[in-house]
């Protein structure tokens, strides 16, 4: 009991500490603003000096001095001018460090920040999942032959049984998921052990799922099946080209690579947030 009343003596000590400074902050910016008209009545004092003196060497032409010190007391008074609407922008800045805004809105997690915590810089904070999401499935590369970006998916999350998601291919990976690893495979150290690699393919949904009725969240288990038989959808700029080849295959064929038959993955794609 003692140990947690020592502490919340602390937190509350810190919370006061974070105030003061807010103070400060608000002390300084209203100093700073004071300074500014302050140095800008200065500033309008010494344009009226200077008008008076040139009007005084008008009639007499017997003031130089004058005249000359009227300029310099108007560049240091503009000079002082500029020095303050510096401090003012400053004092704001810091003011602005006060609080913290995320780049994107979404759901946090991970959180590894609490109330009265000293943040160092380049601390993470937490983690923010996005609103949208889409799917990374991890297909062969022997899957890969008539697969195509803008081909229909079909995405079957095992969270919910019997529920199917519609989605289409959006891009593949420009390697395999070995390849950028940690420790990429080194082939010309004698291992001449052929392994199927594994591409991984995005996947975006073409309506989101519904939030209220389905928690899809990132590192979940989903199996997408791809109709590679469907040619994909061209942009609205390329309608006009030359269409895509098509594809003509015998009935008879079971082959997997067949494209008139959907390749099914094996359930090592997952979810992953979209930014």
């Amino acid at each position: 009991t003692r140990v947690s009343s020592a502490e919340l003596d602390a937190a509350r000590k810190q919370v006061a500490v974070a105030q003061a400074k807010v103070l400060q902050a608000q002390s300084a910016v209203q100093t700073a603003k004071d300074r500014v008209m302050e140095q800008e009545s200065l500033h309008a004092e010494a344009q009226a000096s200077l008008k008076e003196a040139q009007a005084s060497l008008a009639a007499t032409r017997a003031a130089p001095q004058k005249v000359a010190y009227s300029k310099s007391q108007l560049k240091t008074a503009g000079s002082q001018v500029e020095q303050a609407r510096a401090a003012l922008r400053q004092a704001e800045l810091d003011l602005s460090y006060v609080k913290i805004y995320a780049p994107i809105s979404g759901r946090i997690t991970h959180k590894t920040v609490e109330p009265g915590d000293y943040i160092m810089q380049g601390q993470s904070l937490m983690a923010i999942v996005p609103e949208d999401i889409y799917v990374t499935a991890n297909y062969k590369e022997t899957d890969l032959t008539h697969m195509k970006p803008g081909q229909q998916v079909t995405i079957s999350v095992d969270a919910y049984p019997g529920v199917t998601f519609s989605g289409q291919v959006d891009s593949i990976q420009a390697g395999s998921g070995a390849q950028f690893s940690l420790l990429p495979p080194e082939n010309a150290t004698g291992n001449y052990i052929k392994v199927v690699q594994r591409i991984p393919v995005k996947i975006v949904f073409d309506e989101q799922p519904d939030a209220n009725k389905y928690y899809v969240v990132p590192g979940m288990s989903v199996v997408p099946e791809v109709n590679i038989k469907e040619r994909p959808q061209l942009p609205k700029g390329e309608r006009n080209k030359p269409p895509y080849i098509s594809w003509i295959s015998s009935p008879e064929s079971e082959d997997a690579n067949n494209p008139t038959m959907p390749v099914k993955s094996e359930p090592s794609g997952g979810v992953r947030s979209g930014q």
